[in-house]
């Protein structure tokens, strides 16, 4: 993720946190009038294999490489999202196919930090 070598998984997880926040940071230079786009570019971003939109108040998350698959990690970007972008529902998009591809043994796709989704489903019945 960049010319020298981490030294620590502590170290990459403040390097990715600082990325999203410059990911962050340029959409809301660059977007206008749009409740919707692309927040995370993978590379674009310097963040490889990593992809966040955001629809509204819906963030997903798209994890296309297994460095990304561990638990820490993806826990990691979630905490940012809602730290930096005020994240308030964190889905993740699958990719099963990809994830077999893969071999990304700890898939787990789902529903990462949804409670107003929830209150809101619960609202309109």
């Amino acid at each position: 993720m960049g010319r020298e070598a981490l030294r620590s998984e502590e170290e990459l997880l403040q390097l990715v946190r600082q990325r999203l926040a410059e990911a962050v940071s340029y959409r809301s230079r660059v977007v206008h009038n749009s409740d919707a786009c692309r927040l995370v570019f993978s590379e674009a971003d310097r963040l490889p294999g990593l992809i966040v939109d955001r629809y509204n108040d819906v963030f997903t998350l798209q994890v296309l490489t297994q460095a990304w698959a561990a638990p820490e990690r993806k826990q990691a970007i979630i905490a940012g999202l809602k730290e930096i972008a005020c994240a308030e529902n964190i889905v993740e998009r699958a990719m099963l196919a990809f994830a077999n591809w893969n071999s990304c043994r700890r898939w787990n796709p789902g529903w990462f930090w949804a409670a107003r989704v929830a209150r809101l489903h619960d609202e309109r019945r």
